[in-house]
């Protein structure tokens, strides 16, 4: 296999028994543990390993046909025979009878030349192949699906405490300004303002609080694990893109070792075997037969009688006349091929597109992120500039507003961006078919650790209902 089978983390001894008393301290599940526990339970992929494992018989099911085949028979009769006239050139006989019959022997049929057997386990090698390949296909599939929702759900628990900071800060600022109103120092106009401000706050935390609980939904129906939370990315860790810094290279890359590429050329190669199967029905096949029997007849026109028959010797076979049945086969399997062709062509075309999008999308990835920090540290200083100007009477609550939404949209776009390029870096290495076990422990390692993290749960409870 491409890869080693992810293995779970060992868990901390305390972690599992404080879970085992009291399931709200349970440690909050990790990267790894998520994909693991998708690895073991998700049904779509046992699917694709109940079909590997399926195919992997393909090949000694072909092979066992080089082999002889040794057939047992045996029967048992009782007759009731009754025969008048003539029987093989005996005249007038006029007989009745009931006796038993009893048979048994052995057949035996070793194949000398056939064109199923020379491509019928070629294409049943090809064929496990291309299970195996689609299990990775599906494995990789899987973990950037649990990895994405991972991230995506810690982006909306971000935005969902950013949603709650904001309507926390605006309470405070529309307090502020409803004491100004009282005491004539504001206008209506700015306490509206202010107001409002403070329901669309509302309005946000509670979108966000849903989109967390869809968010655990998504990753619970992949995993088949209900997590009460989740280990979130540490504040300041470096991101770097992955290496190397050529998108050719990655192209190369993803050419040669991309499963969904090397599952369509087995499945080419599949194709060819079955049209040279189909032209050496042309070809005589040649057997090599024999067989042994015993009988022991107790009656009848022939008489009581044993008798004992052993031969052995070849029989060959050579089609004349089909009525255009292998002509129809080999064209048939012949466009299977050219359409196995095609489907290649069109796998390798969108391969090389995904790399370069996904190359792309890790290449700037670095770049926003880095000029969202910029944008995020101007944001905090604008918020402190424009909040003592507010105090000091220079600056409006519009302008105060503003600055306090500018600031919390770039430190969600930061938060967002983040997760986002970690996500974009594993359907890099995945289209690249470098999807590895320890490319997922490195990112674990970003992650806070349960002594260290704040409690990450489904939902931030609403302080202000």
């Amino acid at each position: 296999m491409r890869r080693r089978p992810v293995r779970r983390w060992a868990k901390v001894a305390l972690c599992a028994l404080l879970g085992a008393f009291d399931p709200v301290f349970a440690a909050p599940a990790d990267l790894l543990t998520a994909v693991n526990d998708a690895l073991r339970s998700n049904p779509g992929y046992q699917a694709t390993l109940d079909a590997y494992a399926s195919a992997q018989q393909l090949v000694p099911i072909a092979e066992s046909r080089y082999y002889p085949q040794l057939t047992l028979t045996g029967s048992y009769d009782y007759y009731d025979e009754t025969v008048k006239g003539d029987y093989f050139g005996l005249r007038s006989i006029d007989l009745q009878d009931d006796f038993p019959r009893t048979a048994y022997g052995a057949f035996l049929r070793q194949a000398v030349f056939s064109g199923d057997l020379l491509f019928g386990a070629s294409k049943a090698v090809q064929q496990v192949a291309r299970a195996r390949f689609l299990s990775d296909v599906a494995e990789d599939g899987l973990i950037v699906g649990v990895c994405s929702t991972y991230f995506g759900l810690l982006a909306a628990q971000e935005q969902q405490r950013i949603a709650d900071a904001k309507r926390a800060t605006l309470k405070t600022l529309y307090e502020q300004i409803k004491g100004r109103a009282s005491a004539g120092l504001a206008l209506e106009a700015e306490l509206k303002s202010a107001e409002a401000s403070l329901a669309l706050a509302a309005v946000s935390f509670e979108e966000s609080r849903r989109a967390v609980e869809g968010g655990f939904v998504d990753l619970e129906a992949l995993t088949g694990q209900r997590y009460e939370g989740i280990l979130p990315l540490q504040a300041n860790v470096e991101l770097r893109p992955p290496t190397p810094a050529d998108e050719s290279a990655w192209i190369t890359r993803a050419t040669a070792n991309n499963p969904a590429i090397l599952a369509q050329q087995m499945q080419v190669a599949a194709a060819k075997a079955d049209v040279e199967k189909a032209r050496y029905q042309r070809y005589p096949k040649v057997d090599l037969v024999g067989s042994y029997t015993r009988l022991n007849n107790e009656g009848g026109v022939t008489g009581k009688r044993d008798e004992t028959e052993g031969r052995i010797g070849l029989t060959a076979s050579l089609p004349l006349l089909t009525g255009g049945l292998i002509t129809a086969e080999i064209a048939r399997v012949q466009s299977e091929q050219r359409r196995a062709e095609s489907e290649l062509a069109a796998i390798v075309a969108k391969t090389n597109r995904d790399t370069r999008v996904a190359y792309a999308n890790t290449t700037l990835g670095t770049q926003k992120i880095a000029a969202l920090q910029r944008a995020l540290e101007a944001a905090m200083l604008a918020e402190a500039a424009n909040k003592s100007g507010f105090e000091s009477g220079t600056r409006s609550n519009a302008d105060l507003l503003a600055a306090v939404e500018q600031r919390y949209s770039a430190e969600f776009a930061l938060t967002t961006a983040r997760y986002k390029f970690l996500a974009d870096t594993l359907s890099l290495k995945q289209v690249a078919g470098a999807l590895l076990t320890a490319d997922l422990g490195r990112i674990n390692q970003l992650l806070q650790q349960p002594s260290a993290a704040v409690r990450a749960t489904r939902g931030i409870a609403d302080p202000m209902q």
